[in-house]
């Protein structure tokens, strides 16, 4: 059960990530043209950030985690940007995979930031339930 709570979040953020890359000739609102780096930053800020909570609730939170969050982060950019590659109307390209990194380590710094002093292993909210 532990593992179920801990993975869950991080499991269905990286099935939306999938599924909005699976929309046809996805666009953005004219309004918003040009901000594609920020949508990317922020997916993969979430994607980052609950990485580390998951692997900080499984009591890897230390430098293991760094190195598994960024293995995870690598493999999910490269999934997401070869698959959008297939769809139809989509595009892909080594900035956005950049981009993609640079959103998942912004998250992975801030799930560092929140958790920090936190010397129990545990996450906000977690209240040490097994």
């Amino acid at each position: 059960m532990k593992f179920a709570r801990a993975w869950w979040p991080l499991l269905l953020w990286a099935a939306v990530m999938l599924a909005a890359a699976s929309i046809h000739n996805l666009q953005a609102p004219h309004f918003l043209d040009g901000w594609d780096a920020v949508y990317h930053l922020s997916e993969f800020a979430v994607f980052g950030l609950l990485c580390y909570r998951s692997l900080r609730r499984q009591g890897l939170g230390n430098g293991r985690g760094w190195l598994l969050v960024a293995a995870a982060s690598v493999a999910m950019a490269a999934i997401n940007e070869l698959y959008k590659a297939a769809v139809p109307g989509r595009h892909s390209s080594y900035h956005e995979f950049i981009t993609d990194l640079f959103g998942a380590l912004a998250g992975l710094g801030l799930g560092q930031a929140l958790f920090k002093g936190n010397d129990h292993e545990q996450v906000p909210g977690d209240q040490g339930h097994v």
